[in-house]
């Protein structure tokens, strides 16, 4: 059996080898962070973009491994940011919480009855309210109505209905309709007029004079409703 050759087959076998060791440390070489910036600010001086991406008179290896990185840098930036908005969706809009408007007192409005007109068994009072405060304040729509005395003794009363309540500045006039029917009670004291309630407030109406009775409705039967008084809503 003849014997294997420990030397070389191919005497070029170590140049072969030293050329292929010689690219493989090109490939592997550490990037040097200084080189890369002062290669590109010399080329930005001397040809502008294309230098100081190419790095005229320096390596092209250097020059498209800066390429490469900025490439990735921007991709890589445009990506967050889409998948970032796809996330989060677009930025929430404040809304600035409502603010419940204070209701009226008796000091922000003034109630005045400035007629009555008689009706078949009713009476009918056509009522303005001012508001004479200073500041905006809100009324229901549909307040309590009753009949009262001078003494403030309420001869009818009425029920409240629903609504929003209706917000008044200074200066503004809202106007009503009451009509009351079937009183059967005792003479009234003078003067008669009628009244608001809603909440804690009662708003009692100017009479037209301090001894007017023409309010007071005639009596229909004592076993009629003793609560015959209803109002309109209240409107500019």
């Amino acid at each position: 059996m003849t014997n294997v050759p420990t030397d070389p087959i191919d005497p070029y076998e170590p140049r072969l080898a030293r050329r292929v060791g010689a690219y493989t440390d090109q490939a592997v070489q550490p990037i040097d962070a200084a080189e890369i910036a002062r290669t590109s600010a010399v080329a930005a001086r001397g040809s502008g973009v294309r230098g100081a991406l190419l790095g005229r008179g320096r390596s092209p290896r250097l020059a498209w491994i800066l390429v490469a990185g900025l490439l990735i840098v921007a991709v890589g930036g445009a990506l967050i940011g889409a998948g970032t908005r796809g996330l989060l969706g677009p930025a929430p809009t404040a809304t600035p919480a409502p603010v419940a408007m204070r209701a009226c007192t008796p000091n922000d409005v003034d109630a005045v009855i400035t007629a009555w007109d008689g009706a078949a068994g009713s009476r009918i009072a056509t009522v303005e309210l001012h508001q004479i405060g200073t500041t905006p304040c809100a009324v229901d729509p549909l307040p309590q109505p009753w009949l009262a005395d001078g003494h403030g003794t309420p001869l009818l009363t009425g029920k409240a209905g629903a609504g929003t309540p209706i917000t008044i500045a200074p200066g503004d006039v809202l106007h009503t309709l009451v009509q009351a029917g079937n009183y059967c009670g005792p003479e009234p004291a003078a003067p008669v007029t009628v009244a608001f309630t809603e909440h804690d407030a009662t708003f009692v109406a100017t009479a037209l004079s301090k001894t007017d009775l023409s309010g007071v409705p005639p009596c229909n039967g004592e076993a009629g409703p003793k609560n015959d008084i209803a109002m309109h809503p209240w409107a500019p």
